[in-house]
């Protein structure tokens, strides 16, 4: 009887051989032959599908909106065709961000640009609106919290941005760092920064003069409780959250606190505001009820 052979399976080859299989399993991007070509594009990270793309490091839509300017020395267009490449090869944040500087001082701005948000994110945009300093950043919900501390910040619907006080910069620069850590900026002057412990506001915008800013103070030694009126300041929010016992009563629009903390209220209050009126009375001070409680506790 004849006997069947026994189909064996076909095994890779040793030696030099052994990476270009590899190679063709896996895909001609990852090839070692290929390792040095350019198969995703700088600017989007998309496959790059004809040979011109590959040897340049773009792709055609990419090319036609970001490339050199005409403006430029043949000498620089070289370079930068050089820089595009190298970033595309690499396809690493770190790479493109010295490519993204170097770009700059070439005179490729859009081809910059485009790299910067695609590998380091939406700068962050600083700018002077009516002497205060505006802020145009992705949503972060640390940037949230941390702007809640930022002594006079708002919101500003209309435009979208946080705006603060010049005289905040440096809150406003630690909560920058806390959100955004190495992130490049805009600043108002158009120069581009890195948000670290080196950034400076403080140049930027108009420092107004303090305004006075009136308190309203009320004591019950009988319940033991002191109640108080000022207006909104996140900073000064952040500082009655660190005082135990307090309560809102949503209602009357007061804080309430124990008789006991009264002098690290008035404390929190000279800190937070430079300059201000404050006017004590005796009178009478309730806790709200739970049942008609509207704040927090």
């Amino acid at each position: 009887m004849e006997q069947k052979s026994e189909l064996k399976p076909i095994q890779p080859p040793a030696g030099d051989c052994a990476a270009e299989f590899r190679g063709a399993v896996m895909g001609y991007e990852n090839a070692t032959s290929t390792k040095l070509l350019a198969t995703n594009c700088a600017m989007c990270s998309r496959p790059l599908r004809d040979a011109q793309s590959v040897e340049a490091g773009i792709g055609p839509d990419c090319r036609e909106r970001y490339g050199a300017p005409d403006a430029i020395t043949e000498e620089a267009r070289v370079e930068a065709n050089k820089l595009i490449h190298r970033v595309a090869v690499a396809q690493d944040k770190g790479t493109a961000k010295l490519g993204i500087a170097r770009l700059r001082e070439l005179g490729c701005e859009a081809a910059a640009a485009k790299l910067e948000t695609h590998w380091l994110g939406k700068p962050i945009v600083i700018a002077v609106i009516d002497g205060d300093l505006g802020v145009k950043s992705p949503y972060s919900e640390a940037f949230t919290s941390a702007c809640r501390a930022v002594s006079g910040r708002r919101w500003n619907g209309e435009a979208k941005l946080n705006m603060f006080p010049a005289s905040s910069a440096v809150g406003l620069v630690a909560a920058l760092i806390a959100a955004y850590p190495g992130k490049p900026v805009t600043l108002p002057d158009g120069t581009r920064s890195t948000i670290d412990v080196g950034l400076d506001l403080s140049g930027f915008g108009e420092v107004a003069p303090p305004k006075l800013v009136a308190v309203k103070v009320t004591t019950d030694s009988r319940a033991e409780l002191c109640a108080v009126w000022a207006p909104f300041d996140g900073a000064l929010l952040a500082a009655f959250r660190e005082i135990p016992g307090r309560c809102w009563d949503g209602e009357q629009k007061l804080t309430i606190f124990p008789l006991a903390a009264r002098a690290s209220v008035i404390e929190a209050l000279h800190k937070i505001f430079t300059s201000i009126t404050l006017v004590e009375e005796i009178g009478k001070v309730c806790r709200p009820s739970r049942r008609g409680h509207r704040g927090y506790c």
